[in-house]
């Protein structure tokens, strides 16, 4: 499971790129934090300075529209379990990546 997160979130981070929208992710394996930041905030005080509601709201409705839910706040994390399984993680990624297109 923690080695399926940390692939979702280099996926994750490369699809933005593609894009031109550096990100970054913070937590660990399986439980994450999405940045609109090439570096990933170190402390809380960091997370405040990155932290992008706008942002993260409009990728949380763009998202929707893809069918995938997210937290509508900067702060909000994605979590996995074992019920995502590759296909699983497949149609994340493939929501967020029809998502990113929309931002």
């Amino acid at each position: 499971l923690l080695a399926r997160g940390d692939r979702l979130r280099a996926d994750l981070v490369a699809a933005f790129a593609q894009k031109g929208i550096a990100v970054s992710t913070t937590g660990y394996g399986s439980v994450f934090t999405l940045w609109r930041s090439a570096t990933p905030p170190l402390t809380y005080a960091e997370a405040v300075q990155v932290a992008d509601s706008d942002w993260t709201l409009a990728l949380h409705k763009a998202l929707r529209r893809q069918g995938v839910t997210t937290m509508p706040f900067a702060f909000g994390r994605v979590y996995l379990t074992f019920a995502h399984d590759d296909e699983a993680l497949q149609m994340l990624l493939d929501g967020y990546k029809a998502a990113i297109a929309l931002l």
